[in-house]
């Protein structure tokens, strides 16, 4: 769908790196190198989810459920480019790229976008609590009691 092309790391990461050559990336990373980043890895990728650091899988499963749902309604003519760092050519048509970014506190950020030539339409969703997930797992429990073996999704709890 789009090319991503890597660019110069921010000036902010630059200068950090060499003033303080030991630190720790984790808890030392100043907020507005954290924020330089993040721009500007958006503006290069465009397409973005987003983790804690402590977070192993990588793309996360809502991700590529985002991926399968999108893919389904195009009658499944794309395939998924994980990681385009080997590659050096034009992204093919059929191509959804799916980018996994795993650091600082971030509890889970999804955004798909929609890139044509001269617009682009995102769908973004962030998650600032890990309650949320919780609630929603509780929610999916009372909608399984007293239901019979079988399949369900999170669809059938919420009544899609």
């Amino acid at each position: 769908m789009i090319v991503v092309k890597r660019g110069k790391e921010p000036n902010s990461l630059l200068k950090f790196r060499k003033e303080n050559p030991d630190a720790d990336y984790e808890s030392d990373m100043p907020t507005n190198v954290l924020k330089d980043i993040r721009e500007q890895m958006w503006e290069e990728q465009r397409c973005l989810c987003a983790y804690c650091m402590k977070k192993i899988d990588a793309p996360s499963g809502t991700a590529i459920a985002l991926a399968d749902s999108i893919n389904e309604a195009m009658a499944d003519q794309y395939v998924y480019n994980y990681d385009r760092s080997h590659e050096r050519k034009k992204r093919e048509k059929n191509e959804i790229g799916i980018v996994a970014v795993r650091g600082g506190t971030i509890v889970g950020q999804h955004d798909v976008i929609f890139a044509g030539a001269d617009e682009v339409i995102e769908f973004h969703h962030t998650a600032y609590s890990k309650a949320i997930f919780g609630k929603g797992a509780v929610e999916a429990a009372k909608f399984l009691a007293g239901k019979p073996a079988g399949m369900y999704d999170m669809s059938d709890v919420i009544g899609l």
